[in-house]
């Protein structure tokens, strides 16, 4: 049986999306020239974060409310952000709600 991998500590827990590996008018881009996605879809969330200013674990982060991402949404994060981690032979990325830059609903 496989664990159920679970965010912790106000982190995102997305597996990337691919790169595009096709040009518009068709051609393949070859892997050591593909560009590295920023963009990943959420596969568990932690709800609560570490408030830096009251100094307790809530659903706001630095006072600010959470947006409410969810499992399956689409984000965008900053390119060199996160930690990747490897789950049951599958890798993941580790974000930080202040690396996202924008999301889907999904």
């Amino acid at each position: 049986m496989k664990n159920k991998l679970q965010a912790y500590g106000g982190k995102i827990i997305i597996k990337k999306t691919d790169a595009k590996v096709k040009t518009t008018g068709g051609l393949d881009i070859p892997d050591d020239a593909k560009k590295t996605s920023n963009s990943g879809i959420v596969i568990t969330v932690s709800h609560f974060v570490h408030d830096a200013i009251t100094g307790k674990y809530n659903d706001t982060y630095n006072g600010i409310p959470c947006y409410n991402i969810e499992v399956g949404d689409l984000i965008y994060f900053d390119k060199y952000s996160g930690n990747m981690i490897e789950h049951n032979d599958e890798e993941y990325l580790a974000l930080d709600r202040k690396d996202i830059l924008a999301f889907v609903k999904a």
